[in-house]
C-alpha cells in the first residue's frame, strides 16, 4: 500500500510542477492538487521518521525532544516536490527566467502551509539541501573553473555520474535558471499574510554578500552569471525590502564588481547592462 501511494504521489506532484505557468491565478488547480497530495501523505502516520534527520540545525525545542516523529510519506512527498521544483527551474528558467516566478510562488505557498510546518518550524531544509548540491556558489563556495576540483566546488554538473562535465554554455544556462529561482524564492513578500515566510528575505542578502565578499581575482564566471540572474528582475523588490542599503548592494554588484574583476567577460558585460536596464524600465538610478 505504501509503495502504491509513493508512486501515485510522485506522478501527481511531478505532473503538477511540470504544468506551472506564468500569470496570475494560472496555477490554482496545480497548487490545489499538490496540496491535496501532501495532505494525504501527512494523514498516513506510519511508517514514521525522526524529523531531526531532515533539519540542518534543529532548533532547541526539537533537538532536545524525543518525540519527533513525522509521517515518512510526507517527507518523501516534500522531497519529490523539492526535486521537481529544481528540475523545472533548470529545464525552463534557463530559456525564460520569468518561469522562476511561478516556482517561487508555489514553493512559498506549500512550505508555509500549517499542515506542512512542524512545531512552528518549516521543513524547508529538504529543498535547500538539494539546492545547495546543484548551486553551491550561492553558499559562498568558489574555486577555479579551469580545474576539476574548482568545477566541483562551483556545482558544475556532469553529463553522467563520473562522466565528463557539461559544456560551458550548459553550465551557464543552469546557473541563470538557479540564480533566477533563488531570487524568486527568497524575495517573496509575506507582509499581507499571517503565515511565516519559509524563505526569509535575509537569505537573498546573505547569498549576495557571500559572492560579493570573494576576492575579485577569485571571482568566476559562475558567480557573475548568478548575480546577473538574481538581480535582473529583482530591483524593485530589493529596494522595497532593504531601502537605501539595497541600492548600495546593487551598486556593489553591477558597478563596483565589474570594475574590479581582471577580465571583461560576456557575463561581466551582462552585469554592467543592468544599470541601464534599471534606469530605463524601473526608473531606478544606480
Amino acid at each position: 500500500m505504501v509503495k502504491q501511494n509513493m508512486g501515485d504521489m510522485r506522478r501527481s506532484i511531478k505532473k503538477c510542477v511540470g504544468q506551472l505557468r506564468e500569470g496570475k491565478g494560472t496555477n490554482k488547480g496545480q497548487l490545489q492538487e499538490i496540496r491535496a497530495t501532501l495532505e494525504k501523505a501527512a494523514s498516513i502516520p506510519e511508517p514514521s521518521v525522526d524529523i531531526r534527520q531532515f533539519m540542518a540545525f534543529p532548533p532547541d525545542d526539537i533537538a532536545n525532544s524525543e518525540d519527533n516523529k513525522v509521517p515518512a510519506l510526507l517527507i518523501y512527498a516534500l522531497n519529490i516536490f523539492s526535486k521537481s521544483l529544481i528540475s523545472s527551474l533548470i529545464a525552463e528558467a534557463s530559456i525564460n527566467p520569468g518561469h522562476a516566478e511561478p516556482v517561487g510562488i508555489v514553493a512559498a505557498q506549500i512550505f508555509s502551509t500549517d499542515a506542512f510546518v512542524y512545531k512552528g518550524h518549516h521543513m524547508i531544509d529538504i529543498l535547500w539541501a538539494k539546492y545547495r548540491v546543484v548551486c553551491p556558489a550561492l553558499w559562498g563556495f568558489y574555486g577555479s573553473e579551469k580545474t576539476e576540483a574548482g568545477r566541483r566546488a562551483l556545482g558544475w554538473w556532469r553529463e553522467a555520474p563520473g562522466g565528463p562535465f557539461i559544456s560551458e554554455q550548459g553550465h551557464m544556462d543552469r546557473m541563470t535558471a538557479l540564480g533566477a529561482g533563488f531570487a524568486a524564492l527568497t524575495l517573496r513578500n509575506f507582509g499581507k499574510t499571517p503565515r511565516k515566510n519559509p524563505f526569509p528575505n535575509h537569505m537573498f542578502w546573505l547569498a549576495m554578500h557571500r559572492i560579493l565578499m570573494i576576492p575579485p581575482s577569485e571571482i568566476q564566471e559562475t558567480h557573475v552569471i548568478l548575480l546577473s540572474a538574481m538581480l535582473k528582475s529583482s530591483a524593485e523588490r530589493i529596494v522595497g525590502f532593504f531601502g537605501h542599503i539595497g541600492l548600495a548592494l546593487m551598486r556593489k554588484a553591477i558597478v563596483d564588481l565589474p570594475n574590479s574583476v581582471p577580465r571583461q567577460s560576456m557575463g561581466v558585460n551582462q552585469l554592467k547592462l543592468l544599470k541601464d536596464l534599471y534606469k530605463r524600465e524601473k526608473n531606478i538610478i544606480i
